[in-house]
């Protein structure tokens, strides 16, 4: 959705108003009254597009034991989740939406704050077996026949691209809260079986049963 600038004629009163509500809400005053205006005429901007599929998110995390966290910008939707491990981590979802995308894109980045190498490192294995396992699972269900997705940082990245461009903001943020729930199951699978021998089986029976249970392929 491109952008002009336009000139208003607004009385002093109501600017002023215009400025206190996006100082709450964090915005500048121009974005404020873009999004007004597009609630009041029903128009689907990027912003309330981000809005309602994080808001979908939400729904369909309640029943999780994942706690959801609005972020500053408008373009982000950050989940917690605690792991049952040494020092007690807590892991972090940060989901981006893609504001100029044509259709519904995004990414997830999961990560947590560890100074523990041990810990890192369990991690860091993790992610190459989830990377392995969604690569033989879904590799061939991508145009590249290659999942998006790397480890930057100490942080997994998976980048979000719809395979059907009709996907709504209701089901794209089912397909995202789904995936983040799947993730995190075998997360906290692969760590509570971490010291067996059978670790590596045992995630991957895991995968296999959610991805099972999954009503959307992202």
């Amino acid at each position: 959705m491109s952008k002009s600038v336009y000139s208003l004629v607004l009385d002093d009163e109501v600017v002023a108003a215009a400025d206190s509500l996006a100082y709450q809400r964090n915005l500048s005053r121009s974005a404020l009254i873009n999004q007004l205006l597009a609630e009041a005429l029903s128009c689907m901007t990027p912003e309330r597009r981000n809005r309602s599929v994080f808001d979908a998110v939400e729904k369909w995390m309640q029943s999780s034991g994942l706690r959801v966290q609005m972020m500053p910008s408008e373009s982000v939707l950050s989940i917690h989740s605690a792991l049952s491990y040494k020092y007690n981590p807590r892991i972090r979802y940060a989901v981006e939406l893609y504001r100029d995308s044509d259709c519904i894109g995004g990414e997830l980045r999961v990560g947590f704050r560890s100074q523990n190498q041990a810990l890192l490192q369990a991690l860091a294995s993790f992610f190459s077996v989830w990377m392995e396992l969604e690569q033989a699972y879904l590799g061939d269900r991508f145009p590249s026949g290659k999942i998006p997705c790397d480890v930057r940082d100490g942080r997994y990245r998976r980048r979000f691209l719809p395979l059907n461009a009709a996907f709504g903001c209701e089901e794209f943020g089912q397909a995202i809260a789904e995936y983040i729930r799947w993730f995190d199951l075998v997360l906290k699978t692969y760590f509570s079986e971490l010291d067996s021998p059978q670790v590596l089986r045992k995630t991957e029976e895991a995968y296999r049963s959610a991805l099972q249970n999954a009503q959307f392929i992202i």
